[in-house]
């Protein structure tokens, strides 16, 4: 598909993150890419989780789910505390083990020939952005990213709006949903130009 439809940290916001799919995805004409960072933060993570789990089961040729900074350091910590968490899992439809198993196997990057979309992007300091969990990390990085000759969409370090950095080429699309701001999404082709932005206020169901 030509165009894409890419999503910014959903932080346990379900209902909003629904929503935004909901009214904005064109499934029959584009993709479904988010960024990573389902999990944290707002009430209901495991739905936010089971929901992207469900669409990109389903659609396996139309959604990507990238890996988080916080899926990264979520999925040990489920492992080391199974019996704790095993049973939410149930209670969501969400087989524990091989729910584990689909989060430590989504991708840290979608790309093509002129974008790369990642969750935090490939920092100016990093000596090996693909060593996950190095603080300069494409999954954890804070610091400003390299301009690398494509566009890059990113999401992690939040913004009051989404926001363009020319000199990296970079959007940042992490609105704060996390905090009760906003969920934000993008409409880019596949050559790196943002065609629209969508965003939304976060619902009061997601932090009660």
């Amino acid at each position: 598909m030509k165009n894409l439809f890419v999503i910014g940290d959903v932080h346990g916001c379900y209902h909003t993150a629904k929503s935004l799919v909901e009214l904005y995805r064109k499934k029959d004409s584009e993709a479904l890419i988010q960024v990573g960072d389902l999990l944290n933060k707002g009430s209901h993570p495991l739905c936010a989780l089971q929901y992207f789990k469900r669409l990109q089961q389903k659609y396996p040729d139309r959604v990507v789910v990238l890996k988080g900074n916080n899926e990264y350091l979520m999925l040990d910590y489920y492992r080391r505390h199974a019996l704790r968490f095993k049973k939410r899992f149930e209670e969501k439809e969400l087989p524990f083990q091989k729910t584990l198993d689909w989060l430590e196997s989504r991708p840290v990057t979608y790309e093509t020939k002129d974008l790369l979309i990642s969750h935090a992007g490939i920092s100016l300091r990093a000596e090996d952005p693909y060593d996950l969990g190095a603080r300069e990390s494409l999954l954890f990085t804070r610091s400003p990213l390299r301009h690398i000759g494509k566009t890059q969409i990113v999401g992690h370090v939040v913004q009051k709006r989404v926001n363009y950095k020319p000199e990296s080429n970079a959007w940042y699309i992490d609105t704060g949903a996390g905090n009760g701001d906003e969920l934000s999404g993008v409409k880019v082709t596949k050559n790196g130009a943002v065609k629209a932005i969508f965003s939304i206020r976060v619902s009061h169901r997601d932090f009660e």
